[in-house]
């Protein structure tokens, strides 16, 4: 499953750590049901670890298998966790914080996305983030107060390969995406992002 754990340290603590995970719960239609929650805490086990609450439903709703991505709040603390709801344009995001993990909403935007097999991801400073596809790739701002997506940018190639892999350079201002041998960089700040496609 791409993207399908995601590990992020309990704001406020340097012990307790969050598992964020999703499996494929459908194999007939390759979609997952939930999204997890598991927590860890560092100091038991003599120091070793364990699992404290295991499998707790965060989301229940017909998801994308994996793209479980996040990125830092901007007060510098808290996170946002995302992930996509299957056959539609819509992200739920999930506001973790020093008293708790809560469902903060849903947000739709941009491409109706069918199940699928990509890669999501935010840049370095976290301002925009990236969801590749089915020969889609779609790019967002980010405002990290809110945790709301806006001014998507799309672009489309015809590379039929296998699509997993997708990154920023580490200004922000290039997105580097795979299609099975093949690499492709765009310029996230061009006038037209789709003519921006350069063949790596």
């Amino acid at each position: 499953v791409p993207q399908g754990c995601l590990v992020l340290p309990k704001p406020g603590s340097t012990n307790v750590y969050y598992l964020f995970h999703g499996t494929v719960d459908d194999p007939a239609t390759t979609t997952a049901h939930y999204l997890y929650m598991t927590t860890v805490d560092m100091t038991l086990n003599d120091g070793l670890g364990a699992v404290v609450t295991k499998n707790q439903v965060i989301i229940n709703d017909t998801l994308n298998v994996g793209r479980i991505t996040a990125v830092r709040h901007a007060n510098g603390r808290d996170w946002w966790v995302f992930c996509h709801k299957v056959d539609t344009n819509m992200y739920y995001r999930v506001l973790v914080t020093p008293y708790g993990v809560l469902q903060a909403g849903v947000q739709s935007i941009g491409l109706v996305r069918p199940r699928d097999f990509g890669q999501a991801c935010f840049s370095p400073a976290g301002d925009r983030f990236a969801y590749w596809a089915y020969n889609y790739l779609e790019v967002f701002d980010v405002d990290r107060c809110t945790g709301l997506f806006s001014n998507a940018i799309q672009a489309h190639t015809t590379d039929t390969l296998v699509q997993i892999g997708a990154a920023f350079s580490p200004n922000g201002h290039y997105i580097y995406i795979t299609a099975g041998t093949n690499v492709y960089q765009y310029d996230a700040e061009a006038v037209d992002f789709s003519a921006s496609q350069v063949h790596v």
